[in-house]
């Protein structure tokens, strides 16, 4: 059977047979040599998982850092903790930041009125 007959019958253009030939043959050796393309993806999944493994490790540790680091900042009392938010900050909200040092947000912006006499 032809190249075209084999394209008509299964409805695809004969370039995408010729295609798909050329990748066989290209990758023909894998087909026979499966040992060595399972090491492959095995030695890529082994060194995805110790990534994996040193990320969750970092991650542990900023966190119990940024825990520590919370902890200090709520012993600080009300006018030093409300002195570190900034307001115009590029990667934190003012609510955000409110929430990290223990401040409400209507805390944070409420400015007390003199007793008049």
């Amino acid at each position: 059977m032809t190249t075209s007959q084999l394209a008509s019958k299964y409805g695809v253009t004969s370039q995408s047979l010729g295609k798909w030939k050329q990748q066989f043959l290209e990758n023909a050796s894998l087909a026979f040599d499966i040992g060595g393309a399972t090491k492959t993806y095995k030695d890529e999944i082994e060194e995805l998982k110790s990534e994996n493994e040193q990320l969750a490790k970092a991650l542990g540790k900023a966190t119990i850092k940024a825990e520590w680091a919370v902890g200090k900042l709520k012993r600080l009392d009300l006018i030093d903790r409300k002195s570190l938010i900034e307001s115009k900050h590029n990667q934190l909200s003012v609510s955000e930041q409110c929430e990290l040092v223990g401040v409400s947000r209507s805390g944070f912006y409420y400015k007390p009125v003199p007793m008049s006499a």
